[in-house]
This record gives C-alpha cells, structure tokens and sequence, in this order.
C-alpha cells in the first residue's frame, strides 16, 4: 500500500508539470499571433497612406468632371444651379481659385483704364 500512494503522486505530479507546459505554450503561441497581427497591421498601415495619396489624386481629377456633368443636367431643370455647377467645374478643372479670378478683373480693369487715359 505504501508504495502506490508515492507513484500516484509522481503521476499527478507528471501531469501538473505536463498541463503547465502545456499550457505555457498555449499563451507564447497567442504572444506569437499577436505580435504578427500587430506586425501586419503596422505593415497595412504604411500601406494606407499610399492608398489614400493614389485615391486622392483620382478624386481630384475625376469631381470636376462630375461636377460640370451634374450642372448639365441640372442646366435644364434649374438654370442658376446648373450654371454655377458648370462654372465651378470648369474652374475646378482649369485649377483657378478666387486669387487668380480677382488678379484676372484687376487686369481687365486696368486694360480698360489705360485705354480711357490715352484718348
């Protein structure tokens, strides 16, 4: 009787130390995939800047078209609308902003002003 109760204990024991293990390797196999989850989310977002720099340049080239293409259907419709949109469009498209629309009315004006002093 005196020499089962030790060898059963020695079983526990193997199998405590055997569960431990296991389980040590359940939990470094979880860090693992973490880390290569993080490593890939890292990896995808130096990726992404790429991404939204190709789709902003596309959206920059292609919302004009579309705008000037909404006025025109809108032209008919609603006129005042329509021709906004068409003249926003254009202007989007020739890449003009509200400096260089007021720096083209100055010139024009002073065209216009040089030839009333001349006469």
């Amino acid at each position: 009787m005196f020499e089962q109760s030790p060898k059963n204990i020695e079983d526990n024991d193997t199998s405590d130390l055997e569960s431990i293990l296991f389980s040590q390797e359940s939990e470094q196999s979880e860090i693992d995939m973490a880390i290569n989850d993080t490593e890939s989310t890292l990896s995808n977002s130096h990726n992404q800047p790429e991404i939204v720099n190709v789709v902003e340049k596309i959206s920059g080239i292609l919302s004009p078209y579309f705008i000037v293409l909404v006025g025109l259907f809108l032209y008919e419709n609603n006129f005042f609308i329509g021709t906004l949109l068409i003249f926003v469009g254009i202007f989007s498209l020739l890449k003009l902003s509200w400096k260089d629309i007021k720096i083209l009315l100055d010139q024009i004006q002073k065209f216009f002003k040089s030839d009333a002093n001349v006469s």
